[in-house]
């Protein structure tokens, strides 16, 4: 009974643990950390979620960096 209560928890755990890893590193300006997802349960598809937001987030800021390098481009050939 006991394994089987230490097998949940550490089921329970360890992806928390990488969705706050991860977490930590998307903050940190590292846009392309993704998580493993593994299973189809609530925590696997949180997973599969995180990973969609740094594609996003990884999307957006390429997008914004390309303005600005365009924007100071043209800013600074007019003068």
């Amino acid at each position: 009974m006991l394994g089987r209560a230490l097998a949940l928890a550490r089921g329970i755990t360890r992806p928390v643990q990488a969705l706050d890893a991860g977490a930590k590193r998307l903050a940190g300006g590292d846009f392309a950390a993704r998580l493993q997802v593994e299973g189809d349960d609530e925590l696997g598809r949180l997973s599969q979620t995180f990973n969609q937001m740094g594609t996003e987030i990884e999307r957006r800021d390429g997008e914004i960096r390309a303005w600005n390098r365009r924007s100071t481009g043209d800013v600074n050939g007019a003068e």
